[in-house]
């Protein structure tokens, strides 16, 4: 039990080549809230946008910033060791 514990919950042994995997996440998490940003602007200016628009994109910008910063986060603690 403790060998399956060991492989399935261990850090990795190199744990410097995964940091790249964190900066993209990063960087694609930050574009996405790029983008999701914009498209809120946009549908401000439609007429016809429904609160439950306005709803729906606040959730996703917020689920995409919270996604950039919790990856902003693991990366810095990736390369500061």
């Amino acid at each position: 039990m403790d060998s399956i514990n060991a492989a399935l919950f261990a850090p990795f042994s190199d744990v410097k080549k995964y940091c790249d995997y964190y900066y993209w996440l990063e960087v694609w998490f930050f574009a996405s809230f790029i983008f999701a940003l914009f498209g809120f602007v946009i549908t401000g200016y439609h007429k016809k946008a429904k609160a439950s628009h306005y709803v729906i994109l606040i959730v996703g910008l917020i689920f995409k910033f919270l996604s950039y910063a919790q990856f902003r986060l693991l990366y810095s603690m990736c390369v500061g060791k």
